[in-house]
């Protein structure tokens, strides 16, 4: 089995593969949920921000990157596993940074964290910042154990960072490493279904590092009302203007019950067609079904620049689907 989760440089994450069990990160096995009916939903252009206006992307983009994330400002003791607090600065800007994610996407409506979940979060961020590792099924062995901090650990996308101001949410959205083909913590960020998540966070002074908790997966998660989405599926990038910043090596399509074994991709680049390599298809159980190819590293582009993307053969309701897409690439402070 694959270890789940990926070692950077910079960061670390650990990702839930299961989406209705608790799985340690050191497996890969996939499981596909009973219930995740497919998606009804119209198309709605108004929701979220309109990616159609590059003034309207760039002010949003500015408005939520223009400043640095704020110290993470943790208050607690590892020593005597007292999980403490972050600052509400920084669990304010996270928020933020989730929801700016999933305005992007075409998701209706904003998430809240909710205190309860919090809590639980908050413990087992303590966890892994004290062992100094991920682990969605902590060992009862483990120092700064606790019911409720091993239940967030089963419930969350884990991730650790050596920055004292931590971007955890952006670091999701890339899924960067060789055991995140399956881009599952963007999925997780952008899932119509929630509504609610919660968040733990925790530093490490001895190490200078940091740890995340974020609870992403509710307990009627697919049976909770799918909020309206801009368009019957979500891509990322996304359909329309992007900053070049936010588009990361691995695209995405998804579309919620859609069978994509027998799909295919294909990008074009100024009517020359570029190398799309899929590496992932068929792993299902992390939000909605995806299918994600990889591309070159973006560059910083002098002109905005257009990728048209041609996803076929996926399976609707037993009818083959074609969806033709535009990616225009800009930078935002041209």
């Amino acid at each position: 089995m694959n270890r789940a989760f990926a070692n950077f440089t910079k960061y670390t994450l650990c990702l839930l593969i299961a989406a209705c069990a608790l799985y340690s990160c050191r497996t890969s096995e996939e499981v596909s949920p009973t219930d995740n009916p497919t998606a009804t939903n119209p198309a709605n252009t108004n929701i979220g921000i309109d990616v159609s206006n590059r003034k309207a992307v760039v002010a949003a983009y500015n408005k939520e990157f223009g400043s640095p994330v704020p110290a993470i400002g943790w208050v607690g003791n590892l020593d005597n596993c007292q999980e403490g607090t972050a600052a509400k600065v920084f669990l304010d800007a996270q928020l933020s940074r989730i929801n700016y994610f999933r305005a992007m996407g075409g998701i209706d409506g904003s998430v809240v964290f909710v205190d309860s979940l919090n809590r639980k979060a908050q413990k087992a961020a303590l966890m892994m910042a004290v062992a100094n590792t991920l682990n969605h099924q902590p060992p009862l062995t483990w120092k700064c154990y606790s019911t409720e901090g091993a239940q967030a650990a089963g419930r969350s996308n884990l991730a650790s960072n050596s920055d004292n101001s931590p971007d955890f949410i952006t670091q999701f959205m890339g899924d960067y490493g060789a055991n995140n083909t399956a881009v599952g913590h963007r999925r997780w960020i952008l899932f119509p279904r929630t509504k609610s998540m919660g968040t733990g966070n925790v530093a490490n002074p001895t190490n200078r590092s940091a740890y995340n908790a974020l609870w992403v997966i509710g307990d009627t998660f697919y049976k909770d009302t799918r909020s309206q989405t801009r368009a019957e599926y979500i891509a990322w990038p996304v359909a329309g203007y992007i900053p070049y910043q936010l588009i990361y090596p691995r695209w995405s399509f998804q579309y919620e019950g859609a069978d994509f074994s027998q799909a295919q991709v294909s990008v074009k680049l100024n009517g020359a067609s570029l190398n799309a390599s899929i590496v992932s298809r068929t792993a299902n159980g992390y939000g909605e079904n995806t299918l994600v190819w990889e591309m070159e590293a973006m560059k910083q582009p002098i002109t905005d620049t257009v990728y048209e993307i041609t996803v076929q053969g996926v399976n609707v309701s037993n009818q083959l689907r074609s969806f033709t897409y535009k990616v225009i690439v800009i930078d935002p402070q041209k």
